[in-house]
C-alpha cells in the first residue's frame, strides 16, 4: 500500500505545472512537445511532403509495334469529361516507380483498340523509366501482342487496362473505312474552301499537299466521317515562311450533302508557337464510354512530337489534349537581379 502511495504522489507531481523535480537525487525535466508549425512556415516543401501520385482510375495508352515486340506509353488520364496528361511535376523518378508498381507490372494486360473495336491484348513484358532528357518524363513498357486477324498488319493501336476497357467496341456501321478517290477528293474541295478563306496560298499539287487522310467510324451514320491534313512546306526548310502552313480538318457525312466540315485547325509557320506543326490521326476510340468519339492526334515539327486530342461532345469538336513540353522563358538579365534582389 504505501508503495502505491508513492506512485499516486509521483502521478501527482508529474501533472503540476513544476518543470523540474527534484525525487530522491534524482532530477526530473519536464519538457513540453514542439509546437505543430504551418509545413509552409517551416519551409518544407509540399512536393517532399505529399508527392504526386498517378492515376488511380483509367488511363489512355498509345501502343506502337516494333518489329517483334510492341512500346506502350501511357499518354492521359480518362476521366468522364477531359482527358488529363501524363506529365508529373515534381520528382518525375519516383513518380515512374510509383505508376509502374501500380500500373505497369510484369503480366499486365491491356486492352488494343482499333477504328473503336478491340483489337487483341497488349502483354506487358518490362517497365521502364523514362530517360532523363525525354519530355514527359513517363514511364513505358516492352510488351507482346496478341491480334485478331484483322488487326495483324496494324501497326499502332489505343490501348486501356483490361480492368478499365469497354466490354464492347463499336459495331461497325460503315462498310469500309479505308480511303478511296472520292474521299480525297471530297478533302480537297474543303481545304480550298478553308484556305480561300483565309487567303492562304493554295497548293500546286493538292496529292503531295494531302500528308494524311483517316476515315473512321462516327455514330448514327453509315458512311464514315474523316479527318485530312493539307501542309505546304517551306521552300528552304529553316525558318519560317510566310507562305508556309498546315490545315487539320474533320469532316463528317451530312444527307444530301455529302460532306460537310465541322472542325478546322490552320496553322500558320510564320506567326504559330508551335512552328512548323502538322497533326495526323493515330486512331478513334470512345475512351470515356459516353457514346461520343475522340481522335488521337500525333503533332511533328522538324524536331519533336507529342499527342494531342480532340472529341465529339453534343454535337461539337473540341480539343481535349495537349502533351506538349512547353519550354519556360529565360530569364531576362533584369529578371534575375530581381530576383538576386528579392
Amino acid at each position: 500500500m504505501k508503495r502505491m502511495g508513492w506512485v499516486t504522489t509521483l502521478i501527482v507531481l508529474l501533472l503540476t505545472a513544476c518543470d523540474n523535480l527534484d525525487w530522491g537525487g534524482a532530477e526530473f525535466a519536464i519538457v513540453p512537445p514542439p509546437a505543430i508549425q504551418d509545413q509552409s512556415e517551416a519551409g518544407v516543401e509540399l512536393d517532399e511532403v505529399t508527392p504526386e501520385t498517378p492515376p488511380t482510375g483509367p488511363v489512355l495508352y498509345y501502343v506502337r509495334t516494333e518489329e517483334e515486340e510492341a512500346l506502350l506509353t501511357p499518354i492521359a488520364e480518362i476521366t468522364p469529361d477531359a482527358l488529363i496528361p501524363i506529365n508529373p511535376t515534381g520528382d518525375w523518378e519516383i513518380y515512374s516507380q510509383r505508376f509502374i508498381s501500380q500500373s505497369m507490372r510484369q503480366g499486365t494486360e491491356f486492352v488494343l483498340f482499333h477504328q473503336g473495336e478491340r483489337a487483341g491484348t497488349f502483354v506487358l513484358q518490362s517497365a521502364m523509366l523514362p530517360e532523363e532528357e525525354s519530355c514527359p518524363r513517363i514511364p513505358h513498357a516492352t510488351g507482346i501482342l496478341e491480334l485478331v486477324e484483322s488487326a495483324r498488319e496494324v501497326p499502332e493501336f489505343l490501348a486501356i487496362a483490361k480492368n478499365y476497357a469497354p466490354t464492347g467496341g463499336r459495331r461497325r456501321t460503315a462498310p469500309s473505312l479505308r480511303p478511296d478517290p472520292r474521299i480525297s477528293l471530297q478533302a480537297a474541295i474543303l481545304a480550298e474552301r478553308a484556305l480561300r478563306a483565309r487567303n492562304a496560298r493554295l497548293p500546286n499539287n493538292w496529292t503531295t499537299a494531302l500528308t494524311d487522310l483517316h476515315p473512321f467510324p462516327i455514330t448514327g451514320s453509315a458512311d464514315p466521317a474523316f479527318a485530312a491534313t493539307f501542309a505546304l512546306r517551306d521552300s528552304t526548310s529553316r525558318g519560317a515562311n510566310p507562305a508556309g502552313y498546315s490545315l487539320f480538318l474533320i469532316a463528317q457525312p451530312q444527307p444530301q450533302v455529302g460532306y460537310d466540315a465541322t472542325y478546322l485547325l490552320f496553322t500558320d509557320y510564320a506567326t504559330s508557337e508551335k512552328g512548323k506543326a502538322a497533326p495526323r490521326v493515330i486512331d478513334s476510340l470512345d475512351w470515356n464510354r459516353t457514346g461520343s468519339t475522340g481522335l488521337l492526334l500525333e503533332v511533328s515539327t522538324d524536331e519533336e512530337s507529342w499527342f494531342e486530342a480532340v472529341e465529339l461532345t453534343d454535337g461539337e469538336w473540341r480539343h481535349v489534349l495537349d502533351t506538349r513540353c512547353y519550354e519556360e522563358p529565360e530569364a531576362t538579365d533584369e529578371e534575375e537581379d530581381e530576383i538576386e534582389v528579392g
